[in-house]
């Protein structure tokens, strides 16, 4: 694909029709501008002449108007040379390098336009932007600060350039229902495993409130599923990566280490209705001995029934799961598996005011519809109980982020991971230094630092899920930024060693 100018200039572009006119030299023949060929060929008026053409090479030019964007996938897009060249290109492309690459770019293009009579001017006149050497003179304002604060309006503080996240629960937390885990450090004297950062992260994340894999141990799983990566070649890592998504699969969605099934608890995730797009919560049955179906429970506000229910050789009906535990001075109660957990070696289920409270697990229940003869049927009086929601793997979504454990900061590692995962497996990755963190002082400040990136990266529609609220003149967010246009560009001042630093919004 090639990029002419323009449509309507015929000094940038221009041909002669195919016989059009045999009789009259080449050279005499009229010749036709993009625009003027749409016009008089075509009957179609260009809405912008004055912008580029793209050449398709054979099939000839377009205007650009013409072109729109192909949401489906490109063929060979994502292939093993289509990333490696990519990665190339960032690899050539990184920090100062970028620039030098902008200036060689720039004088060859300078050269080339020289060369051929067309200047700098002459492309920006096409767009009606001028290059003006003098000064500009702007009105700027400057406003008050908004207020940031944490859940509980506690205040947010700034000191050394960084945010002071001691203690702090965050204002809107994420839910991490997953992850996956690859180890590219391995066994090391010089720096703590993989299993020790992943112990001190989770901790952290709690503390501030992010919700980590309910019904399990996270550090026990990470033991389970974790994926070693022995090389930084591209296709070691990729291989690693699909197999560590595909490790936490297989002990999340279908419990192959019997761990939910022998709590009898279930992986809570989110799960997408694929035929109207609509996300929900929600709680997955594993295959079993008799079916290899996959099914889901949703909340009861999205999906009453979970189960076609039969006893006493009767018609087969809707009901709802129930959980029987008895809870406090021996209270029988009956909840629902949305309010039923295994926490810390425990079982815990909510009480009326949403407060969890330790229960002792005793069977399962079924809701009947309402108007039937009785409310409840026991699971063990049933002849025959089946899922309702039967869904694909691909529907649920497992894992919720990779965690990539580095021993350094290597740019081409850390390229080839976020590539594959994020373009490559459409999974969240957040990357991991082992040599940075076994030199913090405050290995704690380090993961809340991380913990900071991934509740933003967990943000989703059924969580939307943020660090801190902005409030201004005690109301919520920061109304000027509404007022007009406005490219919000934050500045990092340095004073110097020794002295504070000052982060501030331009």
């Amino acid at each position: 694909i090639q990029i002419a100018w323009a449509a309507d200039n015929p000094d940038m572009f221009s041909f002669v029709l195919d016989n059009d006119d045999t009789e009259t030299p080449l050279e005499n023949q009229r010749k036709y501008t993009v625009d003027a060929y749409y016009y008089e060929k075509k009957g179609m008026k260009l809405k912008f002449p004055h912008l580029p053409i793209i050449s398709m090479g054979r099939d000839g030019f377009f205007p650009i108007e013409f072109v729109y964007q192909a949401f489906g996938k490109k063929k060979d897009a994502n292939s093993v040379n289509h990333v490696k060249t990519v990665l190339d290109y960032y690899d050539k492309n990184a920090a100062t390098d970028s620039i030098q690459n902008i200036k060689h770019l720039k004088k060859t293009a300078e050269n080339l336009q020289n060369a051929r009579g067309v200047y700098t001017t002459d492309l920006l006149m096409q767009f009606n932007c001028i290059i003006n050497q003098e000064p500009q003179e702007l009105v700027a304002s400057v406003k008050p600060l908004p207020t940031l604060t944490f859940m509980d309006n506690r205040g947010v503080q700034l000191g050394d350039g960084s945010w002071n996240l001691n203690g702090v629960k965050f204002a809107s937390p994420a839910d991490m229902n997953s992850f996956a885990v690859i180890d590219l450090v391995g066994d090391s004297n010089r720096t703590p495993s993989v299993l020790s950062f992943l112990q001190n992260q989770f901790k952290v994340m709690d503390k501030h409130g992010i919700e980590l894999p309910e019904n399990i141990d996270p550090v026990a799983a990470a033991e389970v599923i974790k994926v070693q990566c022995k090389s930084g070649e591209f296709d070691a890592i990729r291989q690693c990566v699909i197999r560590a998504i595909d490790n936490a699969k297989q002990y999340f969605i279908f419990d192959r280490a019997g761990h939910f099934r022998k709590n009898n608890v279930w992986f809570k995730t989110k799960a997408v209705n694929s035929e109207t797009g609509e996300i929900a919560p929600c709680l997955v049955i594993p295959p079993n001995e008799q079916s290899d179906d996959l099914s889901i429970m949703l909340p009861q506000e999205n999906h009453m029934p979970t189960h076609q229910v039969t006893w006493n050789g009767g018609t087969p009906t809707k009901a709802r799961l129930r959980v029987k535990v008895v809870t406090g001075s021996d209270i029988k109660e009956v909840v629902d598996p949305f309010d039923f957990r295994f926490f810390r070696n425990t079982h815990q289920a909510k009480n009326i005011d949403g407060v969890w409270q330790a229960a002792e697990f005793h069977g399962y229940i079924y809701e009947l519809p309402p108007g039937s003869i009785q409310q409840y049927i026991d699971h063990d009086e049933c002849t025959n109980v089946t899922p309702i929601l039967n869904v694909s793997a691909s529907d649920i979504e497992c894992p919720s982020v990779v965690f990539a454990y580095l021993p350094t900061d290597d740019a081409s590692t850390y390229h080839i991971l976020k590539m594959v995962s994020k373009f490559d497996c459409g999974v969240q990755s957040q990357c991991v230094v082992a040599t940075k963190f076994a030199t913090q002082r405050n290995p704690d400040q380090y993961c809340s630092n991380i913990a900071l990136k991934l509740n933003t990266k967990l943000f989703s529609i059924c969580k939307r899920s943020r660090a801190w609220n902005t409030a201004f003149d005690s109301k919520n967010g920061i109304p000027w930024v509404a007022e007009t246009p406005t490219l919000v560009i934050g500045i990092h001042l340095s004073h110097g060693l020794g002295t504070d630093t000052t982060t501030c919004v331009a």
